[in-house]
């Protein structure tokens, strides 16, 4: 078994410089039980100039998840040759074989986002006879200088091939230049081809109404080793944030809406980052690593 968790790969970890790859942040070749990333531990792959993760050969189980990968000349996981070779049509059923059963890669119907929230309507045309159920679906919202994780739909085998309408709220609004990623799984862990990509913004405009704009919270990095950002998104004036510890003491505030710290001046562990703001509060979790 191989695992590849928690690692920057073509960036350092503020995620915003370019080292890059000339071929692809990963290749997995001819090989089996492979992890790259989990939501609990994820990697960053950025940067390359041909694709973020390359599976080929005789490759079976080689499952990409919660794996943040943005700025890549093709796709974020390309199936195929011994060089990344672009987009496999998806075949009927998926019946097709070849690296991770050249698993079919979701396909985007509808699309809607708001400032709070991304519903997205899609189906992954795989016959139960040729995938292991259930099937994870991930969602990402991608630009070409970062990505966000925004959760995960299960298909269960009785769904399979139907289309579905899921939507995962959002902690900040999204800024422009950001499109919806799919990427599906099996429970073998092969996981396909990513999706085409479809733009989110500009957003629809949430509901008019008299209620104040949603609060959160973004912290970058996350995981934070060296310097750590807190911006509170849509706070009004008051607004103040804070980092407590595991216990809930305090150990860093400012008042208004943005913080920067050094996080190396922290102890390793998991932190609880708090914005409030007329009487609004949001929190988010921040774990801190050397």
């Amino acid at each position: 078994a191989v695992r590849v968790l928690g690692n920057w790969i073509g960036t350092d970890r503020t995620g915003t410089v370019a080292f890059g790859n000339l071929g692809s942040g990963v290749k997995v070749d001819d090989a089996s039980d492979v992890t790259i990333g989990s939501p609990e531990a994820p990697n960053v792959i950025a940067f390359a100039d041909r694709t973020g993760v390359h599976v080929t050969g005789e490759s079976s189980g080689a499952a990409v998840s919660g794996t943040l990968l943005y700025g890549v000349g093709g796709l974020a996981v390309d199936l195929g040759g011994y060089l990344p070779d672009g987009r496999t049509d998806n075949d009927p059923g998926d019946g097709d074989e070849g690296p991770n059963r050249l698993q079919n890669a979701p396909e985007i119907a509808g699309l809607e986002a708001t400032d709070a929230e991304v519903t997205v309507t899609y189906a992954v045309d795989t016959a139960p006879q040729n995938a292991a159920y259930p099937l994870r679906v991930e969602a990402f919202a991608v630009a070409d200088d970062h990505a966000v994780f925004l959760g995960t739909d299960e298909i269960p085998r009785a769904e399979a091939r139907a289309e579905r309408t899921v939507s995962f709220g959002l902690e900040a609004p999204l800024g422009p230049g950001v499109s919806l990623v799919l990427i599906a799984t099996d429970a073998d862990g092969n996981t396909g081809e990513s999706s085409a990509p479809r733009g989110l913004t500009p957003p629809v405009a949430a509901e008019p109404g008299l209620e104040a704009p949603p609060l959160a919270v973004v912290a970058w990095p996350n995981p934070a080793s060296d310097r750590l950002s807190v911006r509170a998104v849509g706070a009004g004036r008051g607004a103040r944030v804070e980092i407590l510890d595991a216990l809930g003491r305090r150990v860093a505030g400012a008042a208004g809406p943005g913080l920067d710290v050094e996080a190396s001046a922290l102890a390793p562990g998991v932190y609880v980052v708090r914005a409030v703001s007329d009487g609004r509060v949001a929190t988010r979790t921040v774990t801190v690593v050397r």
